[in-house]
């Protein structure tokens, strides 16, 4: 939380332009998260969101001084805050990245030990399973996410995605079908 009302209008303003499709307000994003870290050093939720963007952005580029900024405001996030959601999801990505991926389940496991019907954490450790091969583990959490929110969409796109990697066709289409109904 913050006191300072500009940097919390700057936050949900960067907010929204990193929920644009395709990424295309990613740029913009990270500049509104350092300017609302200008208005209140000490706002978690910014750092938090700033290295989340971060991620984002080195998975675009493959630039890894983007995961070094992602990593550094995870810290700082987590230095305030140790309970940080966000952060430690955000930990996650970038020990993934860095093929630490033991470890980044065990960041994982610390955000939801927070809030273990948290949707974002939910959706971070099932994409995190999926690309470590660990199929079963993520079709569980997918399934776990679909309790909290059975109306989303992409999750049942990636579940769709993840029967057809394990070669269950019918199941996927199934999905896909769900998917394209919402």
């Amino acid at each position: 939380n913050t006191a300072s009302p500009e940097a919390y209008r700057l936050l949900q303003k960067a907010n929204a332009d990193l929920g644009l499709l395709n990424d295309k307000g990613i740029d913009s994003a990270i500049e509104g998260y350092r300017q609302a870290l200008a208005q209140d050093e000490r706002y978690v939720e910014a750092y938090s969101a700033l290295a989340i963007a971060y991620c984002r952005k080195f998975s675009m580029t493959t630039d890894s001084s983007y995961l070094d900024l992602a990593s550094a405001n995870a810290t700082a996030a987590l230095r305030l805050d140790s309970n940080a959601i966000d952060a430690h999801v955000a930990n996650a990505e970038i020990l993934n990245a860095r093929g630490k991926t033991a470890d980044a389940v065990e960041e994982i496991k610390k955000a939801l030990a927070n809030d273990p019907e948290n949707f974002r954490t939910l959706s971070a450790e099932a994409d995190l399973y999926s690309r470590m091969k660990r199929f079963s583990e993520a079709e569980v959490t997918y399934r776990r996410i679909l309790l909290i929110r059975p109306n989303h969409w992409l999750t049942y796109n990636r579940l769709g995605v993840l029967m057809t990697s394990q070669g269950d066709c019918d199941q996927a289409l199934k999905y896909f079908r769900m998917a394209f109904a919402l």
